[in-house]
């Protein structure tokens, strides 16, 4: 069973289980092969609409940490406004639908 809680504006919500499309609860096996297909080796650590040559000062921030459990340093991402090409499939797969 898949333990996964968001933060937002800074208070801390608890997510339903997310379910596959099947309707079943993930299992953590099915979980990890969605985030591999995630390629998030691919993405940049910080995603910004100033790389486009604007910037915007209200909107939507968001951030991901992913801790490994041997001994490996935290990976970070994160944007302002901007995300990976993939971003609606991370939050499909949260059950974020906000």
């Amino acid at each position: 069973m898949l333990n996964i809680a968001v933060e937002h504006f800074g208070e801390q919500v608890s997510t339903p289980q997310p379910l596959t499309e099947d309707g079943d609860p993930y299992r953590k096996e099915r979980f990890l092969e969605d985030i591999q297909e995630m390629n998030m080796g691919e993405w940049h650590h910080y995603y910004s609409t100033e790389r486009f040559g604007y910037s915007v000062i209200d909107g939507t921030q968001w951030s991901l940490v992913v801790e490994y459990c041997n001994d490996h340093k935290p990976v970070s991402f994160g944007g302002s406004n901007a995300y990976p090409y993939n971003f609606a499939k991370l939050k499909e797969l949260f059950g974020i639908s906000y």
